[in-house]
């Protein structure tokens, strides 16, 4: 979720940084393009999804509703995959309660 969320306000930079460029390609190439108001409903859009995963990343952190089943192998680069893995969801305060180890 954190990486979705920076994601949406780097698009939205980007958007931002490029769209006098556009307006202006979109201009000599003849285009009437909706400028402003399609910036707009762009941006509305963005933190709408950005909105979703702040949403998203409270459900994943309720212990009562959600908890990550980690399933693996016993392969060297597997577990250290899943390691690497129950890791990173502890530190996003995501539960992990149960790992499952395959072809045993």
């Amino acid at each position: 979720p954190q990486f979705l969320d920076s994601f949406v306000d780097r698009l939205v930079g980007l958007r931002n940084k490029f769209k006098g460029a556009s307006a202006m390609l979109s201009g000599f190439m003849g285009g009437g393009g909706g400028g402003a108001a399609d910036d707009g409903v762009a941006r509305d859009r963005l933190r709408e999804f950005q909105a979703q995963i702040f949403e998203l990343e409270d459900l994943f952190q309720d212990e009562e509703q959600t908890e990550f089943c980690v399933v693996t192998i016993p392969t060297e680069l597997a577990m250290a995959e899943s390691e690497r893995l129950v890791t990173a969801l502890g530190e996003q305060e995501i539960a992990v309660r149960n790992i499952v180890v395959n072809q045993v």
